[in-house]
């Protein structure tokens, strides 16, 4: 009479149990962190080729092309180069005078989205 009761009890059990527990409330799942790859374009490549001192205006011209705007000063001229996915102008300036005449003093490279 024991294992009567005992099948009855477990049949019940597994019928409570199958009923009601998909209602029971699930925890929510956390979002899987997937890091944000910011890739530069391929005209960085060519940014890349430019240095300081050894690079003239020649070559640069060569390497970038024309530049959007030339801002020229008393201490020399910046040449101002744009692109769609950069936050601000990339610079590169030259001297009027010294030793380092039309070769690239400072070079702020452009900063990608």
């Amino acid at each position: 009479m024991s294992v009567k009761y005992f099948f009855i009890l477990l049949l019940i059990n597994f019928l409570i149990n199958g009923c009601f527990n998909p209602f029971k409330k699930q925890p929510n799942p956390e979002p899987a962190f997937e890091p944000v790859i910011i890739m530069a374009p391929t005209s960085s490549i060519k940014w890349d080729k430019i240095q300081s001192i050894y690079s003239n205006k020649t070559q640069i011209n060569d390497l970038l092309g024309v530049p959007d705007f030339i801002d020229k000063h008393q201490a020399g001229e910046d040449w101002y180069y744009s692109y769609d996915r950069s936050v601000d102008y990339a610079v590169i300036s030259f001297p009027v005078s010294g030793y380092l005449v039309d070769h690239v003093q400072h070079i702020r490279y452009p900063e990608w989205k």
